[in-house]
């Protein structure tokens, strides 16, 4: 590649200022732009197929509404993909003085062919220009995967799409991405492509953890502090539940709540008025039942609301989540009618949730303190989720034909039976098991090699 392009990765030239539709710097502003510039040609239609004549500000007014309306149902993490995608646009634009928004569906000057070029030009130019993760950039990489150049071109194509712009065949630059991954693995490697995936938790870490938040022995930490985290984590070994559940970077957001849990009568199994009385009398052997909130690949909580989650309390279990959470709402009280207002896991055991920063930032803190920095650095909140989906194929290898995958499906809420899968771990005994096993057995005859008769 030209060094003097390699070295244009800071250029900021002023915005493409040429005659046209406005270059905007944002995939918000694109979309609000686009919206506005919708309203105005629908409102200034003539013609006998013109939408509202006769009104409009009225058409205009919920034009913009329907733009509102619409960006709010982008889920979270794509609207920052996507914003993400778009400013790689935007500075392959700056850089090289090339138009970022594309020409509007319906125009007739579109070239479809240098469409096609443009987004092999960008992935290319984006590619050689995106720095590695932190993490990848620890293990020696010196520049992203290839393949994250296309997450961006796809947030990018989103915005597009949004803005009613054409969006080119993206067939060349799938070739051009599958010569620059192979480029890439001969750089830096057979493992380069290799997934990042946060370790799980065996059981001696999960004990080591527990027996720190009985201790109320975190460093800096309060007594308060540790029965909220031990709710936490005996709530995570159990479910396996998303952070971004159970956690709120702003009041918007969908957040596990104490609503979502009420302990049941021990014989009808109707849910009991949630008083601290009620909550106080619960003993060995009753029942708390739980409801997910919505996830992120179930926005609405459709498909796993009825799915309901039960916990049965034994304080001489480990890892009980039913009495933890019973010491945690005893510990820290909610009015009954607020219930619905108190998130789950509150830092301060009231009103006020987690975000997810501080609620990965005393999770590591927690897990230095009980398993060592070394084995803590690759192990998340996210590490529970891996850790329940392996810890049922295990017991599944070992005996447990009930944990079918369904059922594990079922307790960890993956959306595809793939998803949950590259999340199990299989033990190495088992996998060198397998082998034996095969190499023991006969194939036998197929169809294929069957004799003519």
């Amino acid at each position: 590649m030209p060094r003097e392009w390699r070295d244009s990765r800071d250029a900021s030239p002023e915005p493409v200022r040429e005659q046209g539709s406005p270059q905007p710097m944002s995939a918000a502003e694109a979309r609000r732009g686009s919206t506005l510039d919708v309203a105005a040609r629908l409102a200034a239609d003539k013609s006998m197929f013109a939408v509202m004549p006769g009104d409009e500000h009225g058409l205009r007014d919920m034009i913009v509404q329907i733009g509102v309306a619409r960006d709010g149902g982008i889920p979270k993490g794509t609207r920052q993909a996507d914003e993400w995608g778009f400013g790689w646009a935007v500075k392959f634009g700056r850089a090289t003085l090339t138009r970022w928004m594309r020409p509007r569906i319906g125009d007739n000057t579109i070239d479809v062919t240098l469409e096609a070029w443009y987004e092999a030009v960008k992935l290319f130019w984006v590619s050689h220009h995106m720095q590695p993760g932190k993490k990848r950039r620890e293990r020696g990489y010196t520049q992203a995967l290839p393949s994250s150049a296309l997450m961006a071109t796809y947030g990018h194509r989103r915005v597009m799409r949004d803005c009613g712009r054409y969006i080119g065949d993206l067939s060349l630059t799938h070739d051009v991405l599958r010569g620059l991954c192979q480029m890439y693995k001969q750089l830096f490697g057979p493992d380069a492509f290799a997934s990042d995936q946060a370790e799980i938790y065996a059981n001696w870490m999960l004990d080591a953890i527990e027996k720190m938040l009985l201790a109320s022995s975190v460093p800096s930490w309060t007594h308060e502090l540790h029965i909220v985290w031990l709710a936490i984590h005996t709530f995570l070994i159990a479910t396996g539940t998303r952070k971004d559940e159970w956690t709120r970077a702003s009041l918007l957001d969908d957040c596990l709540m104490r609503i979502n849990f009420v302990w049941v009568d021990d014989v009808t199994m109707v849910p009991l008025p949630m008083t601290i009385a009620t909550i106080a009398s619960r003993r060995k052997g009753s029942m708390l039942r739980g409801q997910s909130s919505a996830s992120k690949c179930d926005r609405l909580n459709i498909v796993w609301i009825k799915q309901k989650q039960w916990f049965r309390l034994d304080e001489d279990e480990p890892y009980n989540f039913a009495y933890a959470f019973q010491q945690y709402e005893l510990a820290f009280p909610c009015p009954e009618d607020q219930r619905s207002t108190w998130p789950a896991f509150s830092p301060t055991g009231d009103e006020h949730a987690f975000s997810p920063h501080a609620a990965a930032y005393q999770h590591k803190q927690l897990c230095i303190a009980a398993i060592g920095a070394k084995l803590a650095a690759d192990r998340t909140i996210h590490s529970y989720r891996g850790t329940l989906a392996s810890k049922h194929a295990a017991a599944r290898a070992a005996g447990a034909a009930h944990l079918t995958h369904a059922v594990t499906q079922a307790h960890t809420r993956h959306k595809t039976l793939e998803a949950l899968l590259s999340y199990e771990k299989m033990r190495p005994h088992n996998f060198a098991d397998n082998v034996e096993l095969s190499n023991r057995t006969d194939a036998g005859a197929s169809i294929q090699n069957q004799p003519c008769r």
